[in-house]
């Protein structure tokens, strides 16, 4: 009897170590977020802790709610943002930086002179931090001056102080005089005109100095023109525009020549991922397959944007069965987050499902 209930309970958990197996098979890895930058590769902070990805990444294992996010790169400015993860969807934060400066160049004027500053623009750019300037010439000379957010209060401190201080003295000889004529002392309104003008003086004080040190941060920074080939005139994105016709009109050599340009020329611009994604199309359409299967992992595992995260998992999902190696093929179709509606979850759930029952078969 003893014997007999033993094989039972070691049967039955036996039989439930199987079925939890195929349950935690079953279910995909559900993602988190996604966050994308433009420009990529951007370092994060995520709820006050510094993280070790660089954007575009794939955060895993958030807990469902409200959380803080703070995006940077050098060059840019810092963005701070909130965003909430819902259990079982993928949440997709796209966050554009703006630049910390602005790059000018001046071949017109030989001369350039900004908060003060003055020099010879022959063979220069010139880095000003971000903000509004107005650009006036003079000669030959172009200047720029900045512009302070706050300069009209800045201009009307001094009349608002030149009047208290006026009204003030005003009130306290009235105040004497009757005093002198003992008809009368100080009335209320004296000391208040007073203190008024004291509050007056010292947030004018304040707003002079904060006027200084943020001039001094509006010095520019410079260094040679960049010396570029015709090549590199083009922006990221009228190139991917190209090479996307060109591999839609079947030019698969002249698309490669675009797309490998673009990954090689602007290695942080947004279209990269996709870029990386068209090339390893072409090299399995050609043949290549390590070469395009190298291309899908970077997609997948390095640039882990929402829009081609799924189809490099897919494609290496695909490469995996066409070598017979399935548990490599439910690896990726496990990875699969859904954000970009490309597939249809319950079919890749259901060929889960028949690959898991395969690799039973086969053990």
């Amino acid at each position: 009897m003893k014997r007999t209930l033993l094989a039972l309970f070691v049967t039955l958990l036996a039989v439930l170590t199987v079925a939890s197996a195929g349950l935690s098979a079953q279910e995909p890895m559900v993602p988190s977020v996604f966050v994308v930058t433009d420009p990529m590769a951007a370092s994060l902070r995520l709820d006050d802790q510094p993280r070790a990805e660089t954007t575009p990444v794939l955060l895993r294992g958030l807990k469902p709610g409200n959380h803080k996010l703070v995006v940077f790169k050098e060059g840019f400015q810092a963005s701070h943002l909130e965003f909430t993860v819902t259990e079982g969807k993928t949440t997709v934060v796209t966050v554009p930086l703006a630049p910390d400066s602005i790059v000018a160049v001046f071949p017109a004027n030989p001369q350039f002179e900004v908060a003060g500053a003055s020099r010879g623009t022959s063979g220069l750019q010139f880095r000003l931090p971000a903000g509004r300037y107005d650009l006036a010439t003079r000669g030959t000379t172009v200047g720029a001056q900045p512009v302070f957010g706050d300069e009209a209060l800045l201009t009307l401190a001094p009349w608002l102080g030149a009047g208290l201080a006026t009204v003030a003295a005003g009130s306290a000889a009235i105040d004497l005089y009757l005093m002198s004529q003992n008809s009368g002392g100080v009335t209320p309104f004296t000391p208040v005109l007073w203190v008024s003008l004291g509050v007056e003086l010292a947030w004018h004080w304040a707003l002079a100095d904060r006027h200084a040190r943020w001039e001094k941060t509006k010095l520019p920074t410079f260094a040679p023109v960049a010396q570029e080939g015709a090549e590199k005139a083009e922006f990221a994105g009228p190139l991917a525009e190209r090479a996307a016709q060109l591999l839609a009109d079947g030019d698969l050599a002249g698309s490669e020549v675009l797309w490998s340009r673009l990954v090689r020329d602007y290695p942080e611009a947004a279209e990269v991922p996709g870029a990386w994604f068209r090339l390893a199309r072409i090299h399995a359409l050609k043949g290549e397959r390590a070469l395009a299967s190298g291309e899908y992992r970077m997609v997948a595992e390095t640039l882990q944007d929402p829009e081609w995260f799924d189809r490099a998992h897919k494609a290496l999902a695909d490469f995996a069965l066409a070598d017979g190696q399935t548990e490599e093929a439910l690896y990726h179709l496990h990875q699969m987050a859904f954000a970009d509606g490309y597939f249809d979850p319950a079919e890749i759930q259901l060929q889960i499902e028949e690959l898991t029952k395969e690799a039973a078969g086969a053990h």
